[in-house]
């Protein structure tokens, strides 16, 4: 009896066991599935994250991609102002930007500016030529003129960090370096290194050694979620974001689904409230971007990279008047340039509309050289004009109508005094080879139709023909003292007129390669003569190396340096020699003359200077011969100094720019 109690108990007892088994199984089998299923959905979610943090690095290094390029933009639109204004310019972008920590200016390879200065300051000096690892980059800005993103590298701050270069297209080059500290930048772009149930680490395979920069080098052994951040063809960084171990083991989801709703819910809150940050953090850029736009004293534009205008400032509308309605985001650059030109906007396009419009999309296609453009009221701008890595055009105007009138003015001025001083020329010497060429009959009268008539006449008698002798040879006498005058008086002429032509000029000659022997070869034949009348000979050795010149202009230089050296040696040797330094050629002339006193060295070169200067002093001349010189030398970008000492004789050093065939 008390078996069949128990038995009955027991089958009482079996649904509940059957239904707490099947609990039991469903309940591991829901938990299986749930926690299957939620790993899946958190590595999707994990995986979105990391993407959005690689997007959030790349956005800020596209920023100061821009900021780059709008420094070079601003330095090929000022190079005058770009040395003066680099610190101002440094200081508001170094302000804005908590990762970035440096901005160094570097002109022809050799870092003369860097912000902030103190922390930096041992950077100055750094000729990028002799670091190999930095040296492409900087060569790739260059040569593309388009920013250049290289890293990691490690700091001398400490840590690592990533370098935009952008380079300035001018002569001498300038290129802006903006060194990024990677911690600082991960840290904007919301880059954790650990939260309470992931872990994150930043790495760059090959990098010293040390794959992991920023974060736990753990997270890479448990099945992380990655995405690249592009530097170069070469380079990704890549972010990786795992889940600990101890969070899989026990995931909190064997709760009702009303919980598991709720989570959603508050999932779906975290989205809504991290999409709108993402958008008021891009309306805020936007609204910057516009303002500092806006201020801005030139006028700015930028085309999508579909050639639709995206944005352009007040200053900008102001240049366009007749265009200004056309200029509103949506319309291409093609349809505001015609419509314009239709309208009479552009003042050259006028008689040749199809044409200059056919030029100036050109130009807006592929930027170069910034160039000037004159508009219908009378206005000149200076266009200048990039291109982004995304497509975007930039452009920026400046107002240049005042420089331009004055341009202008300079040059009719210059037109002006040359017709004047060509004038002034042949009124002065066509009298003077007048009376040199009548002066030769007076060194020989003896050609002279009358002198033959009255020879003849006096020939009977003795002593009237040996004072027709004494009256010739006294005619040739004074002959040649008025010869000789005359010639130096045409030299002082010749000196006084190129004086004054090559002390107008406004602007630089225009250079082409020139071999420097073949010059110096010329004004040794040319001066030989000259030389070998006071016992000296001229000596030349020069190597074949070519320089940026004008050859008559050259000739001219070293002509009146010979000359120079020829009037004050009384004997001796006159010895050129030309030297060829890196991106210099140069040649120096040593004489053995008297050599130059201490107190003249510096006023040797200004005009009307002599060592002499008294009346009674012994070389004539008006001490133009080595002011020419030094004018010419400057006009070919050259350098001169003197090296002298009393009784030992004097030295000259020319320093001139070599071409490119030299190199």
């Amino acid at each position: 009896m008390a078996f069949d109690l128990n038995r009955t108990h027991f089958s009482s007892l079996l649904p509940y066991f059957f239904i707490a088994l099947l609990s039991v199984l469903s309940f591991v089998f829901l938990d299986s599935w749930t926690q299957r299923t939620e790993m899946a959905r958190l590595r999707a979610e994990q995986q979105e994250d990391v993407d959005q943090m690689a997007s959030r690095a790349m956005a800020r290094l596209d920023a100061y991609k821009t900021a780059s390029a709008n420094l070079a933009a601003f330095g090929s639109l000022n190079p005058d102002e770009l040395e003066q204004q680099f610190a101002q310019m440094a200081a508001v972008l170094s302000d804005n930007n908590p990762s970035l920590i440096s901005i160094a200016l570097s002109k022809d390879y050799v870092i003369e500016q860097i912000y902030p200065f103190e922390d930096n300051k041992a950077a100055i000096g750094l000729d990028f030529r002799t670091r190999e690892d930095l040296l492409p980059s900087i060569e790739k800005a260059m040569s593309t003129n388009m920013p250049v993103l290289m890293g990691p590298v490690r700091l001398v701050q400490g840590g690592t960090g990533l370098i935009v270069r952008a380079a300035v297209p001018t002569n001498p080059s300038y290129v802006f370096s903006v060194v990024v500290e990677l911690d600082a930048l991960l840290h904007e772009a919301s880059v954790p290194i650990k939260l309470d149930r992931s872990i994150t680490g930043v790495r760059v395979d090959g990098f010293e050694d040390s794959v992991t920069l920023f974060g736990d080098a753990d997270v890479w052994d448990i099945s992380p979620q990655s995405a690249d951040i592009k530097i170069d063809e070469a380079t990704n960084l890549t972010i990786a974001t795992s889940h600990l171990a101890e969070f899989e083991d026990s995931l909190p989801f064997r709760i009702p689904i009303a919980i598991v709703v709720l989570s959603l819910a508050a999932l779906a809150t975290l989205a809504v409230n991290y999409t709108r940050r993402l958008i008021t953090e891009k309306t805020a850029a936007q609204k910057q971007f516009q303002s500092a736009i806006d201020a801005l004293e030139d006028a700015f534009v930028i085309y999508d990279e579909k050639d639709r205008l995206l944005y352009c400032n007040e200053k900008y509308l102001s240049y366009f008047e007749k265009s200004a309605d056309l200029l509103v985001p949506g319309n291409t650059f093609e349809k505001i340039i015609k419509e314009g030109v239709r309208r009479g906007q552009y003042e050259e396009a006028v008689g040749r509309e199809e044409e200059w419009i056919k030029e100036r999309l050109d130009r807006h296609a592929t930027p170069a050289e910034p160039f000037e453009m004159s508009l219908d009221n009378g206005q000149w701008i200076k266009v200048a004009e990039s291109k982004t890595a995304e497509g975007y055009t930039v452009g920026v105007r400046v107002d240049i109508t005042e420089l331009k009138l004055a341009t202008m003015r300079a040059e009719e001025a210059s037109r002006a005094k040359s017709e004047f001083l060509n004038k002034l020329s042949h009124e002065l010497k066509t009298p003077l080879s007048v009376l040199i060429g009548n002066i030769f009959f007076l060194k020989s009268p003896h050609l002279l139709p009358s002198y033959k008539t009255l020879a003849d006449l006096v020939s009977a008698s003795g002593e009237q023909t040996e004072a027709l002798d004494a009256l010739t040879q006294d005619l040739a006498k004074r002959a040649e003292k008025a010869e000789s005058s005359g010639n130096q008086l045409n030299k002082l002429v010749e000196a006084i007129i190129e004086y004054a032509r090559i002390t107008g000029e406004t602007t630089g000659i225009e250079s082409v390669p020139v071999l420097l022997g073949d010059v110096l070869d010329a004004v040794r034949d040319e001066y030989s003569e000259s030389a070998g009348k006071k016992g000296q000979k001229i000596e030349l050795l020069a190597p074949k190396v070519h320089v940026l010149g004008q050859p008559s202009s050259l000739q001219k230089l070293f002509g009146h340096i010979v000359a120079n050296a020829i009037q004050y040696s009384d004997a001796g040797g006159i010895e050129i020699t030309v030297e060829e330094n890196e991106g210099t050629a140069v040649v120096r002339i040593r004489d053995e003359g008297k050599g130059i006193s201490p107190d003249r060295m510096e006023a040797i070169f200004e005009s009307f200077s002599q060592e002499d200067g008294s009346d009674t002093r012994e070389f004539s001349g008006l001490g133009l011969g080595l002011a020419i010189a030094k004018r010419l030398v400057d006009i070919h970008e050259g350098e001169i100094s003197v090296e002298s000492e009393l009784g030992e004789g004097t030295t000259f050093i020319v320093s001139l720019p070599k071409a490119a065939s030299s190199a």
